[in-house]
C-alpha cells in the first residue's frame, strides 16, 4: 500500500485490495486525518485505487464514494456512514435520534462488561457485554470510552449507526500499536459506586505464584475484603457471616465458594473476563441475599482464531482452549485437575516400657470443568451458554496409640456442584437493551466425622463421637433486565424474575437420633432503577425492588447519590434494605464445634434475614494518585442458628451489627501499581441463648 505525500501538489493513493480501514489509517498518519467509522464497516470494503487528489476531502469523497458509504464532514472530523442512512435536518426531535454500539478488545474481539462511556460530562455504564444506548440531542456524539486496564479512546459517534468500539489494552503483550490516548486506567479500581471493587483478567499477568487462584486471592488484598484471624478460603466481606455473601458465575449462583485446597479458587482463573465486588449497599437490579455481592463475568473467546493455555505444577494442572465457530461463533472449554495426597505420615517407635504408633493420612481430589458458548447475531445482539462442575473430595485418617491410649479420627468431605445459565441480550434498534436469563445450580454435599477415643487400662473410659450429613440445594432462576437509552439526563432500568428453591437435609450423630428436613420456596420480585444527572457535579440513583413469596410481601428502596466537590474530590452516600430467603444455618455442638448446611426459610419457623446498609465514601483521584476513606455500617435482623444443649438442638434467632472503615491509598509509579488498604472492623452478634442480653463479637 503506498499513500504518498504530495506529489506535485496532490496526494497520491495507490493501494491493491486493502481495507478502507487501513487506507485511512496512513491517510491519518501522514495528514493527520480524523475521522469516524464504525469497525465492520471499514473492514468490510476492500479498495484498489491509484490515483491523485488535490486535498483530504476529495481523496476521502472518493474513497468512499467506491465502497458505497457517504460521509458528513463536522469541524475536521469525517463522519462516514452508509449511503442510504436516512439525512437528519437540524431541527429533528430529539426521540429521532439515537446512538447504540458495542465495547470490545481490539486483540481478541472480546466484549468489555460495564465499559464507561463519557459524553457530555455525563458517564454511561455499559450492560454484560459491552452495549451501550444513548438518545442525544443531536446527530454525532464526542465520547470517551474507557475500562479497566485499557487505554481510554476518544472518537465521534454517529446517529442511527450502531459503532463497534475498539480499545487497546495496556502494557500487556503489546508490540507495536498506535495508542490513540495517553492516558491508561489501573489495573484495579474503587468504583464511583460506593462499595463497589473491580479488576478484571489483566491483573493476573503481574501476580506472583501459580494461576490456580491468584486473581481471587487478590481480591484478599483489596479493602473491605476478610479481616484478619478469618480463614484464607472464605470471601467475608464487611463482616458477613457465611451464606450472607452471593457469588455468580456468569449468571449461576454458586452456593459452594471454597474447596478444601486453598490454592484453588471456586472458578477456573482462565475463564475468568471480569470480577465485580459490591461490599454492600448494593443497587435495586441485585438481589439474593442480606450481605456482599461478588459477580464474576465468563470470557467469550476469540473469534478469529484458535487459543490455548495449559498451566502445569506439581500439584494441579489446568487448561483452556477456545475455539472459533464460523465468524460469530467461539466454543471453550477449561478443566482443572488435582493429583497429589495432601499429606501422609507413619512413625513406629520403640519409646522406653511403651510402645508408640502414629498415623496422618489425607487424600485429596479435586476436579472441574467450563464450558462456554457464546455467539452474535446478524442484528448486533449476542447470547452465551455457560456450564460448570466441580468435584471436591477430602478424606483424612489420624490415629495415635501410645501408652495404651488409642486415639482416632476419620473425616471426610465430598462436594459436587454444577449450574448453567443461557443469556439472550438483545440490542433493540430504537427501545434499548434487553437480557433474558434462564439458570440453575446444583449443589451436593456429604459430610462425615468420627472420633474414636478409648484406654485400654481403664476400659470405662471409652469415647465415640460421630455424625453424618447429608445436604442438598438447588436453584432454579428466570430473569428479564432492560435498559432503555440514555436520554438527558436520566437512565431507567427495570426487571422482574421468578427463582425457585429446593432445600433438603439430613444429620446423624452419635447423640441424636437423624434430624431431617425438607424445605422449598419460590420468589417473585420486580425491580425499576432511575439514575439522573441533573448537575454535572451529582449523579443520583434511586431503585425499588418488590419481592413476594407468595404470604410475604417485601418493599425494598435502594438510593445512592455521588457528589463531586472539588475537581479532584468526591464523595459517595449509599443506603438501601436488603432481605435473604435462604440461609447458610448453623449448627454449634456443646464443644463450640460448627456443622454448616444450607436451609431454605419459611417465613416462620425460619425467618427471613432483613438488614440495612449504609455507607459513606470519600475519595480523592489526581496526578497518578488515588486516596479514598469509606465507613460502613450494616444491621440484621432474624439470623437463625442451633445450638446444643443436654444432647438436644434448640433453635434460636439473634441479630448482628456491623460497622468498619476502608482505607485506600493508590499510586501509579513508572507504569507500577502501588496500593496500601487498611480496613477496620467490628461484627457483633446477640442470641436469645445467651447468658447476658448484651452483645458480643461475632
Amino acid at each position: 500500500m503506498l499513500v504518498c505525500p504530495f506529489v506535485n501538489g496532490q496526494i497520491l493513493v495507490d493501494v491493491k485490495e486493502q481495507r478502507l480501514e487501513d487506507v485511512l489509517y496512513s491517510l491519518k498518519n501522514k495528514y493527520n486525518l480524523a475521522f469516524s467509522i464504525d469497525h465492520k464497516l471499514a473492514s468490510d470494503c476492500l479498495l484498489t485505487v491509484q490515483s491523485n487528489f488535490k486535498n483530504l476531502d476529495k481523496a476521502v469523497e472518493f474513497l468512499t464514494r467506491e465502497c458505497g458509504y457517504a460521509y458528513r464532514k463536522r469541524e475536521s472530523v469525517f463522519i462516514i456512514y452508509k449511503a442510504d442512512q436516512e439525512e437528519l435536518s437540524e431541527d429533528v426531535h430529539i426521540d429521532k435520534f439515537l446512538i447504540r454500539g458495542q465495547v470490545i478488545d481490539e486483540k481478541t474481539g472480546e466484549s468489555l462488561p460495564y465499559a464507561d462511556v463519557i459524553y457530555d460530562s455525563v458517564g454511561v455504564s455499559c450492560n454484560e457485554k459491552g452495549y451501550f444506548s444513548i438518545k442525544p440531542n443531536k446527530e454525532e456524539l464526542y465520547v470517551e470510552i474507557r475500562y479497566l486496564g485499557y487505554y481510554s479512546k476518544d472518537t465521534v459517534l454517529l446517529n442511527n449507526q450502531f459503532s463497534t468500539i475498539k480499545l487497546t489494552p495496556g502494557r500487556i503483550g503489546l508490540k507495536e500499536v498506535l495508542i490513540e490516548s495517553s492516558e491508561q486506567h489501573s489495573l484495579t479500581t474503587i468504583s464511583n459506586n460506593p462499595g463497589m471493587i473491580k479488576l478484571n483478567f489483566k491483573t493476573a499477568n503481574f501476580l506472583p505464584g501459580n494461576h490456580s487462584n491468584s486473581l481471587l486471592q487478590y481480591l484478599r488484598l483489596q479493602p473491605g475484603v476478610l479481616a484478619a484471624g478469618e480463614q484464607s478460603k472464605d470471601y467475608f466481606i464487611w463482616g458477613s457471616y457465611l451464606g450472607q455473601t452471593k457469588i455468580n458465575f456468569d449468571g449461576i449462583t454458586l452456593f459452594s465458594i471454597s474447596n478444601s485446597f486453598e490454592e484453588l479458587s471456586i472458578v477456573n482463573p482462565l475463564m475468568i473476563k471480569e470480577i465485580e465486588v459490591y461490599k454492600g449497599a448494593y443497587p435495586a437490579s441485585i438481589d439474593g441475599r442480606s450481605g456482599a455481592i461478588m459477580n464474576i463475568i465468563g470470557k467469550d473467546g476469540d473469534n478469529s482464531r484458535i487459543r490455548g493455555a495449559l498451566h502445569m505444577n506439581d500439584k494441579t494442572t489446568s487448561g483452556l482452549i477456545s475455539v472459533p465457530i464460523g465468524q460469530q461463533l467461539v466454543l471453550q472449554t477449561a478443566f482443572r485437575n488435582t493429583y497429589f495426597d495432601l499429606f501422609k505420615f507413619k512413625n513406629n517407635q520403640n519409646l522406653v516400657s511403651s510402645d508408640y504408633d502414629k498415623l496422618y493420612d489425607a487424600r485429596y481430589k479435586y476436579q472441574d470443568v467450563n464450558m462456554k458458548l457464546s455467539g452474535k447475531t446478524s442484528r448486533n445482539s449476542s447470547y452465551y451458554l455457560s456450564f460448570i462442575e466441580s468435584s471436591d473430595q477430602l478424606y483424612s485418617e489420624y490415629y495415635n496409640d501410645i501408652y495404651n491410649k488409642k486415639y482416632s479420627i476419620d473425616a471426610s468431605s465430598k462436594e459436587v456442584q454444577h449450574g448453567a445459565n443461557f443469556s439472550f441480550i438483545k440490542n433493540w434498534k430504537h427501545l434499548g437493551i434487553s437480557q433474558y436469563s434462564l439458570s440453575y445450580t446444583i449443589l451436593n454435599l456429604n459430610r462425615s466425622n468420627s472420633v474414636d477415643f478409648k484406654d485400654e487400662a481403664d476400659l470405662q473410659e471409652n469415647t465415640i463421637s460421630t455424625y453424618n450429613l447429608v445436604n442438598r440445594i438447588s436453584e432454579y432462576n428466570l430473569k428479564l433486565q432492560h435498559t432503555l437509552p440514555v436520554f438527558g439526563k436520566n437512565s431507567i432500568d427495570f426487571g422482574a424474575s421468578i427463582r425457585y428453591n429446593m432445600g433438603f437435609y439430613v444429620l446423624d450423630t452419635s447423640e441424636n437420633s437423624s434430624n431431617k428436613l425438607y424445605s422449598q420456596g419460590t420468589i417473585l420480585s420486580a425491580y425499576a432503577e432511575h439514575i439522573f444527572q441533573p448537575f454535572k457535579s451529582l449523579k443520583i440513583i434511586s431503585g425499588l425492588r418488590v419481592e413476594s413469596t407468595g404470604t410475604d410481601v417485601a418493599v425494598l428502596p435502594r438510593f445512592s447519590s455521588e457528589l463531586k466537590l472539588r475537581d479532584h474530590l468526591k464523595a459517595k452516600l449509599s443506603w438501601g434494605i436488603y432481605k435473604q430467603y435462604m440461609n447458610e444455618m448453623t449448627i454449634i455442638d456443646e464443644l463450640g464445634n460448627q456443622i454448616f448446611y444450607w436451609n431454605i426459610c419459611d417465613g416462620k419457623k425460619f425467618p427471613y434475614q432483613k438488614s440495612m446498609h449504609t455507607s459513606l465514601g470519600l475519595g480523592y483521584k489526581a496526578d497518578k494518585i488515588y486516596l479514598g476513606a469509606e465507613v460502613y455500617y450494616r444491621i440484621t435482623d432474624q439470623l437463625s442458628r442451633f445450638y446444643e444443649n443436654n444432647n438436644d438442638l434448640n433453635l434460636s434467632i439473634g441479630k448482628s451489627k456491623v460497622r468498619g472503615i476502608d482505607l485506600t491509598v493508590r499510586k501509579t509509579v513508572y507504569n507500577h501499581d502501588l496500593m496500601l488498604a487498611y480496613t477496620y472492623s467490628k461484627a457483633e452478634e446477640y442470641f436469645d441463648y445467651f447468658d447476658n442480653e448484651e452483645y458480643m463479637l461475632a
